[in-house]
């Protein structure tokens, strides 16, 4: 069976107060209403507190404005509930423009772009 050409995944480590998601494709509405079902399900399930998170981008392309609201919709949910650091590892120059420019709108704690996994880990761990 293929892989579906668009979507999210979503891993927890508990112990670590990680949120670790990875998207990917061109969103349509369908796919935020998905994601943020998705969002909301994790971070019930990670309980209050602070929290860190990690989103892989490498496969997730610019987005249309409406995809982007919705993404800015969760980062405002999410720095509510406690997120303090969100490191991103991405693959094109201008998604990490979109995601910048979406948490400079809101305020978003502290945002970091990475081109490498490890990187992204050792920072969030810090």
């Amino acid at each position: 069976m293929d892989a579906p050409s668009k979507g999210c995944e979503f891993r927890l480590d508990h112990d670590r107060r990680l949120l670790m998601f990875r998207l990917w494709g061109l969103w349509d509405e369908e796919a935020v209403s998905a994601f943020q079902t998705s969002f909301r399900d994790q971070l019930e399930q990670l309980g209050p507190g602070p929290f860190r998170v990690y989103v892989d981008l490498t496969d997730f392309p610019p987005q249309r404005a409406d995809v982007g609201k919705g993404a800015q919709e969760m980062m405002v949910l999410a720095t509510r509930l406690g997120m303090n650091k969100a490191a991103h590892l991405i693959g094109r120059t201008m998604t990490e423009l979109q995601i910048k420019r979406l948490a400079a709108e809101v305020n978003a704690p502290e945002f970091r772009f990475f081109t490498r996994e490890e990187e992204a880990f050792e920072w969030l761990d810090e």
